[in-house]
């Protein structure tokens, strides 16, 4: 009968060991891959930072070259036109960095996944709204830029038809985007450029810093039943 008492003990022990010694992997397990979340969260908010100083010396640019050409007005206006557009990038992509910066860690998972999930959005209707915002502002910007770099004031040089064929193109532009990704973006992974373009429009990093919490979220269902 002391022998079985005894055994039963070890059990018990060894038992205790084993769960002590699950948990403890559990939590490494947990921190290996918030430390992943972590990561690719913190470069999402470089990007967003250097791409919002680049739009900063945009914005900066755009309103000087408006105010410089207060007396032309087609150049006026499109200069107006594209800082705006510059302004609406720079607002977005600070908001980004900042909720980016601010995701508390300590906070339940399924709160951050739903932080993280907000900031994927976010970035995908940037990218969106950027790129057909600067498909229909396509001929302001190339106002602005043949004046700036070519001294060509294009609204004097061009035609009628000119005007129509590339007010038309821009309008063509972003669908073709749009539809281009959709159909052809599994197949482009050779183009570096055209891959950058795609991850952009699907929000990879946040996509899978997204992953990488649902994961922990799954695993602590698991360990808790």
């Amino acid at each position: 009968m002391m022998e079985l008492d005894e055994l039963r003990t070890k059990w018990q022990n060894q038992d205790r060991q084993l769960e002590e010694s699950l948990r403890l992997n559990r939590e490494l397990l947990s921190a290996a891959k918030l430390d992943s979340a972590k990561s690719l969260l913190r470069r999402d908010a470089i990007y967003a930072g250097v791409e919002a100083a680049l739009w900063l010396v945009m914005v900066i640019a755009l309103g000087k070259f408006t105010a410089d050409h207060f007396r032309a007005l087609d150049l006026c206006l499109s200069g107006a036109a594209a800082d705006v557009m510059s302004i609406g990038m720079l607002v977005a992509l600070v908001q980004r960095m900042v909720r980016t910066l601010q995701i508390d860690y300590t906070q339940p998972i399924f709160t951050n996944q739903k932080n993280v999930e907000t900031l994927r959005i976010l970035r995908i209707r940037t990218t969106k709204w950027g790129a057909l915002c600067g498909a229909l502002l396509w001929i302001p910007w190339l106002a602005v830029v043949s004046q700036v770099i070519f001294g060509v004031d294009i609204y004097k040089s061009a035609s009628t038809s000119w005007f129509i064929g590339n007010a038309l193109f821009g309008l063509a532009l972003f669908p073709l985007a749009i539809w281009v990704s959709k159909k052809y973006g599994d197949r482009m992974g050779r183009s570096p450029f055209i891959k950058r373009l795609m991850k952009d429009l699907d929000g990879e990093n946040l996509s899978a810093a997204q992953d990488f919490l649902a994961s922990l979220r799954e695993f602590g269902t698991l360990s808790n039943s």
